[in-house]
């Protein structure tokens, strides 16, 4: 898919020239490689943590830009960041429809701004980050926890991996780590044109306490 840069320059998604120059110019790289070489520009762009965004997308897709998700309230989850079917009016306004989050590229600047978006509207938390997924209390507590999981996995914070709750409640837990969106995408979509962790302390059996408490004042959000 040729995007041009300039579509997304409008909302402020993607800088005009520089990094994402240099991503579009690039030679042509396999998804997944092609998503890993746009997180730490993204991240710049948008002033979020790159190894923070990262584990948002290996969490929302394991990396594949092409990841659709349904819920089960009608909407639907497109792309490496799973960028909501609700953000699409938004989106649409300034000339990005749903398949533009099938690029790699565009699916992560979205995903950082997205990110961007929650932290500077709801805090400097844990909770204001998982807010990326959803402000139910529940779904919200879950996606922290998968989130300190693949932190702690990717080795960029010390501790050890929490049982991840069912995915609703009263439901059976996962049997294994999984990411949340399916890969098969629904034809509707393909036919449409920070925060950082400052200390350790994973001591109690809180949540709120056994996640650190994330600051970004050197990533200060638009």
């Amino acid at each position: 898919m040729t995007i041009s840069g300039t579509v997304l320059v409008v909302l402020g998604l993607i800088p005009g020239a520089g990094s994402w120059a240099q991503t579009v110019n690039a030679p042509a790289l396999p998804a997944g490689a092609a998503a890993e070489r746009c997180i730490g520009p993204a991240a710049s762009h948008h002033h979020v943590n790159p190894l923070l965004l990262r584990a948002i997308l290996k969490v929302e897709s394991n990396l594949q830009p092409r990841a659709v998700g349904r819920n089960g309230n009608g909407t639907i989850d497109v792309g490496i960041g799973q960028i909501n079917s609700r953000h699409f009016p938004l989106l649409a306004v300034h000339g990005i429809r749903p398949a533009h989050l099938l690029d790699p590229c565009i699916g992560t600047y979205v995903a950082a701004w997205h990110l961007s978006r929650v932290i500077a509207s709801h805090g400097n938390t844990w909770e204001s980050v998982a807010r990326y997924h959803s402000a139910t209390p529940y779904f919200n507590r879950r996606y922290r926890i998968l989130l300190h999981n693949e932190l702690v996995a990717a080795g960029v914070i010390p501790g050890t991996r929490l049982s991840v709750p069912a995915l609703h409640p009263g439901s059976a837990a996962p049997a294994g780590p999984a990411s949340r969106a399916s890969t098969d995408a629904p034809a509707v979509v393909l036919d449409q044109q920070d925060g950082w962790p400052r200390s350790a302390a994973h001591a109690t059996t809180n949540m709120d306490a056994r996640v650190p408490r994330i600051d970004v004042a050197e990533h200060e959000t638009r």
